[in-house]
């Protein structure tokens, strides 16, 4: 099998690979396209020349300081699509990250919300049992009091009938 221009450059069909559920692009559009990149790289002519003159000569550039960006140069289409399908990526995993916290803050929440329930269950609880000691206590006093009284008595008419 002849597999010659078979392999097709991962930036003329991007988002076959990207995972975004995009349809792939057709291999004609890429091979248009990648027909296109190396057109622009590779004029078929050379410019014609006057005689007597003399090519612009343009100033050396520095090797370790990389140009400026210019915004009214032409943009790579590739490299605008890479982007993009970063940009994606990030915003994907930036959506995933929020959607994780967004459920552990939720969770988080019905705990909370469970505890402070059970909380509100004791304190109820523990209320009413304060209100019951509190009349037991009250029963108690209560009964005290008589017994003392009724000792009292007692020594007083012991201390009435020992005379």
């Amino acid at each position: 099998m002849d597999l010659d221009g078979a392999l097709a450059d991962p930036d003329a069909v991007p988002d076959a690979w990207s995972g975004s559920g995009a349809a792939p692009i057709p291999i004609t559009e890429g091979r248009r396209a990648a027909g296109k990149t190396r057109a622009s790289r590779k004029p078929d002519r050379k410019p014609e020349r006057k005689p007597g003159h003399k090519p612009e000569r343009k100033p050396d550039r520095e090797p370790d300081r990389e140009p400026a960006p210019d915004s009214s140069r032409e943009t790579d289409p590739a490299a605008e699509r890479r982007a993009a399908r970063e940009a994606e990526t990030a915003a994907r995993t930036d959506s995933r990250d929020a959607d994780a916290a967004l459920d552990a803050a939720e969770d988080a929440l019905a705990t909370a919300e469970a505890r402070r329930t059970d909380l509100e269950r004791q304190l109820a609880d523990a209320t009413a049992e304060v209100t019951r000691l509190g009349h037991a206590r009250d029963d108690a006093e209560t009964t005290s009091d008589r017994a003392r009284e009724i000792l009292a008595a007692a020594q007083q008419h012991r201390r009435e009938v020992g005379r």
